[in-house]
């Protein structure tokens, strides 16, 4: 036994370390391909920066509104304090030694990888009721070869993604020991506790929610015993939770009084109350037939429901139910990880596609055949998870995350299985079959995207490699600025926006965000007119010092103007700006990625 322990834990020894490795590399080749001297991977990890600084700076925990971008209205975002919290709390100790800003940037790019070792023994801990030692050790080699779910914990990357793996990774966990262990209240309670807290990060966190209450009331309607009782624990410290989390996130007079879909507030308590009272109906029930317990549990639903449609219909829309609809021609609907499966990446697409063919027969198998009663109950959970996250995924890439935890645990399974079934061979035949079987299992459909991938045309490769050097335009915008102190803001490409705040004392007009859409729209506005004078009026309002473009960056395709010539973006790109503009003289390395006009006003 105690030998049987001390190879677990080397093997997740060496899963870490493996996990870091090939983290080191994909950090390292991702920044010498596409980002030049960036430190973070991308637009929102230079935001989430930019607002912790101002949490710093100012001390004022309810005001989140970025004045320096939208300027001069600025921009409230729909990210919440718990991660602000984390960074400040793991930057706090290298401040001595690196100043503020530096310990921030530092613990900042090991974040991910951080978030991506913690949900390795997550991990351990969810399967140890269901796996045996050496399908936990699949799980653990699975989970870091999948380079879909990989990236989450990048290197570079301090967001809320990689936090909200971590935290459903430790639901799945609660549900997996709350359905085989005796102190199932324990883990009911601490379930709760934690879908609140993945609340109070992203709404997103509401899918999971919806898992947990159709799993508990499927198995209550199957077998009754004391699932509705667990359902009913869980919706309640749900419900506690995340009242207390509204609480600290925002003042007390606000908490009835701001309805929002995209951060938590009272829309979200109210759905909570409903499925608490619904759960706690439920438990009440005594009917010892399954047929009556499934149209009592319909009939239960029927009211919650439609309270909740009565009182706050867009929830039904999820949380970007009040996006403004005319950001999302222009902009939205080419965000990567907003498009709906078909239309993203296509090593995503064939990886994705056939890694679910792949699960679903193993489910369709598992119900033909499964004897196994410690893995019925939590299969109940996976399958639903998995149907759920996978339509999601399909609707919207960004929902992937979820379901690839899922799908690591089916394929552990699987795997294992397979590992067993060979085990019949002679020794020395499965020596050799193990190690083939494992690498075929888990790199086929990845290799088959990637191969794909590589045959498409040349265009979205040169795409990527012409990504722009922000660093070196932060630096010129940073020497400019202090031979011209009377200029403080420019206009530029929204994904430019988060760097510029972070880098420079500039202020910005537009970044990447659903709630930023009159910056946006007032941008889109700006470049694609041909009324000049109309351009110059609308820049004197906001204030515009500098205009940037990137004529071979991705801006082009936010500002097409059907080959307009006139066009205010397209007189920038050939040269031919109005007299009120004058072109700067920029360093080689600047010139090499942008034009920056000064407004003369």
């Amino acid at each position: 036994m105690e030998q049987r322990k001390q190879n677990s834990i080397a093997f997740i020894f060496m899963a870490v370390v493996f996990f870091l490795v090939l983290q080191l590399g994909f950090y390292y080749f991702h920044f010498n391909t596409s980002l030049n001297e960036a430190e973070l991977i991308d637009t929102d990890t230079y935001m989430r920066l930019v607002r912790v600084e101002q949490l710093a700076e100012t001390g004022d925990w309810y005001d989140s509104t970025i004045y320096r971008n939208n300027y001069p209205y600025g921009d409230t975002l729909h990210w919440t304090r718990p991660l602000d919290v984390i960074l400040l709390a793991g930057a706090a100790p290298l401040i001595p030694w690196l100043g503020f800003k530096k310990a921030l940037l530092q613990f900042g790019i090991v974040f991910g990888p951080l978030m991506g070792i913690l949900s390795l023994i997550a991990l351990v801990w969810l399967a140890r009721p269901i796996m045996s030692p050496k399908a936990r050790n699949l799980l653990l080699l699975i989970f870091v070869a999948q380079p879909l779910l990989f990236q989450v914990f990048m290197f570079g990357r301090p967001d809320h993604h990689s936090l909200l793996v971590l935290l459903f990774i430790l639901l799945l966990g609660s549900l997996t020991h709350m359905l085989s262990d005796k102190n199932w209240e324990k883990y009911s309670i601490m379930a709760g506790l934690l879908a609140a807290l993945s609340t109070w990060i992203s709404t997103e966190a509401v899918f999971a929610v919806i898992m947990v209450f159709m799993a508990l009331t499927l198995l209550w309607i199957y077998s009754r015993n004391r699932y509705a009782v667990m359902l009913r624990n869980f919706s309640l410290s749900l419900l506690l939770f995340s009242s207390l989390s509204l609480l600290i996130e925002r003042p007390a007079m606000e908490f009835f009084s701001v309805v929002e879909y995209d951060k938590i507030s009272v829309v979200y308590i109210f759905v909570y109350l409903m499925g608490a009272l619904y759960s706690a109906a439920l438990s009440r029930i005594e009917s010892n037939q399954m047929q009556i317990r499934a149209l009592l549990a319909v009939f239960l639903t029927i009211p919650a429901v439609a309270a909740i449609w009565l009182v706050f219909p867009l929830f039904f829309y999820g949380p970007m139910a009040e996006v403004n609809p005319a950001i999302v021609p222009i902009w939205l609907s080419k965000v990567a990880e907003a498009k709906p499966l078909l239309l993203s990446d296509t090593y995503f697409i064939v990886s994705f596609l056939g890694t679910i063919t792949m699960v679903l027969g193993y489910l369709v198998y598992l119900c033909k055949t499964e004897n196994r009663q410690e893995l019925s109950k939590p299969l109940t959970v996976f399958f639903i998870g998995f149907l759920m996250f996978t339509a999601l995924t399909f609707y919207q890439v960004r929902m992937v995350y979820c379901g690839l935890v899922i799908i690591s645990i089916l394929l552990a399974l699987m795997l294992n299985d397979i590992i067993n079934y060979l085990s019949r061979y002679p020794q020395r035949l499965l020596s050799l079959l193990r190690p083939i079987t494992i690498v075929v299992f888990i790199s086929f459909f990845p290799i088959v995207g990637m191969t794909v991938s590589a045959l498409q045309s040349e265009e979205k490769a040169d795409s990527a490699r012409s990504y722009p050097n922000l660093p070196a335009l932060c630096d010129y915008l940073n020497q400019y600025q202090r031979l011209n102190p009377e200029h403080q803001t420019v206009l530029a490409h929204l994904d430019f926006g988060p760097q510029i705040l972070y880098r420079t004392d500039f202020n910005v007009i537009a970044g990447p965000y659903h709630r930023n859409d009159s910056g946006i729209l007032y941008t889109h506005e700006v470049m694609t007119s041909d009324d000049m004078e109309k351009v110059k009026g609308m820049l004197a309002h906001r204030q515009i010092d500098l205009v940037v473009i990137a004529p071979n960056s991705t801006e082009k395709v936010l500002y097409r103007t059907e080959n307009n010539p006139l066009a205010f973006y397209e007189r920038l790109t050939n040269d031919n700006s109005p007299d009120w503009l004058k072109k700067l003289e920029l360093t080689k390395e600047v010139q090499k990625s942008f034009i920056i006009y000064r407004v003369d006003r």
